[in-house]
């Protein structure tokens, strides 16, 4: 499962890992791998996820472009074996400053609509 986050050029994904099998996820980790993106944060140790257990893993980074796809790795040892487990996730960061020009173009389009149908009441009137 993963949760997005952005704040002022900073970007960031919560990883969450769940344990859904019988035997227990030994030394689980998380990390981010190389794209197009700067790390900032690369990765976080969950150690081990017993049947049913879940954990979760913030990594941060600076996006170069937007969308941007994020790769992230999920490995653990299950069974005697480990697992490595490559992940994708499109990450789109919010348009910032865009609101304030729509509300400003809204607020403008129904100042004027309001002022020139008033305006056309009182010459049909005179």
């Amino acid at each position: 499962m993963i949760s997005p986050g952005y704040e002022k050029g900073k970007a960031s994904i919560e990883v969450t890992v769940a344990n859904i099998g019988s035997d227990t996820m030994k030394s689980v980790s998380v990390k981010l791998l190389p794209g197009n993106y700067i790390i900032d944060e690369e990765g976080t140790f969950l150690g081990d996820l017993d049947p049913g257990d879940f954990d979760s893993a913030d990594l941060s980074f600076t996006p170069r472009g937007n969308p941007v796809l994020v790769r992230y790795q999920i490995a653990f040892n299950k069974a005697g074996e480990r697992v490595v487990l490559n992940r994708t996730y499109e990450f789109t960061a919010p348009r910032e400053g865009g609101f304030p020009w729509i509300w400003l173009l809204v607020t403008a389009a129904v100042v004027y609509y309001a002022y020139t149908r008033k305006a056309g009441r009182k010459v049909s009137h005179s």
